[in-house]
């Protein structure tokens, strides 16, 4: 019994050892806590400043123009009142006009006489185009080249001419074929460079255009 009361002694005397010092040891920190000198204060809050902002002017009111009142243009239009017309009356009458007598009696018929136009005017027949130079002389046998020789081309080409106002060839178109196309365009070709011409005239005997026509015969020389 003794033992175990001297245990609980020990116990008892720990629990108070420990109860005093958790006191004392807050005690400490307050006290330290007291000893700090500086003291460290938020910084000072500077107060707001206003800005200023310029607003622009308000717009000027818009000007309300009041239409102007049309004129009456409906015109008041003054009717005069209708008068009768009063148509004068008169003795006099319309009378038929008589029928008058020829005047010289009898009428004699009046016929003019013949103008004369000149001489031989209306009287001119038109003319043809006749040759000025002689056509056998137009396309000869010197014209007979040594190929077409050789090759015994011969034949006949039949030929229609223009001819102009003044008596010239202004075109040629053979109208049948030798056979030989090479004999056909000298025919054109020689006629052409070689043939003079009266012109044709008409009915005032006025050199006008024309055609003509003939024909010119290819024959071996002998």
């Amino acid at each position: 019994m003794a033992f175990a009361d001297q245990k609980s002694l020990k116990e008892r005397s720990a629990g108070m050892a420990g109860a005093i010092i958790l006191p004392a040891a807050l005690g400490a920190i307050f006290i330290s806590g007291l000893a700090v000198k500086d003291i460290i204060l938020p910084p000072e809050q500077k107060p707001f400043e206003g800005v200023t902002v310029k607003l622009p002017p308000p717009p000027p009111p818009e000007e309300i123009i009041e239409p102007k009142p049309k004129p009456d243009t409906a015109s008041t239009q003054v009717v005069a009142p209708e008068r009768p017309i009063e148509i004068p009356t008169s003795d006099w009458t319309v009378k038929p006009i008589e029928q008058l007598p020829p005047i010289g009696g009898e009428v004699i018929p009046f016929a003019l006489p013949p103008i004369d136009t000149g001489p031989g005017f209306g009287s001119i027949k038109p003319a043809v185009a006749t040759p000025r130079n002689d056509p056998g002389r137009w396309v000869t046998e010197s014209d007979y080249r040594t190929v077409w020789i050789n090759r015994e081309w011969t034949g006949t080409a039949r030929f229609s001419l223009k001819i102009n106002a003044s008596g010239r060839v202004t075109g040629c178109e053979i109208t049948r074929s030798t056979g030989h196309n090479a004999l056909d365009n000298a025919t054109c070709e020689l006629i052409a460079k070689r043939a003079r011409f009266n012109a044709a005239t008409d009915a005032n005997g006025q050199a006008v255009a024309s055609t003509y026509s003939n024909a010119i015969s290819w024959e071996l020389p002998d």
